[in-house]
């Protein structure tokens, strides 16, 4: 049986990335209400959150 991640610690982006909380850099808005996210390992990709999971995404973020 393989571990359950905590919800508090941990985001998936997309099918690609699941990011810990720690790792978020900064946020800044980008184009059609989406979110680029930089965080402080480096990433080849720009990792960005659509409009329909920004709201839940900053409300993760301000869970801390």
């Amino acid at each position: 049986m393989g571990s359950i991640l905590s919800d508090k610690q941990f985001f998936r982006l997309n099918r690609q990335y699941l990011i810990n909380f720690s790792a978020v850099k900064e946020v800044e808005h980008y184009f059609g209400r989406k979110l680029f996210v930089k965080l402080t390992v480096p990433t080849e990709e720009k990792l960005l959150i659509g409009k329909d999971k920004t709201a839940m995404f900053l409300n993760w973020l301000e869970e801390r």
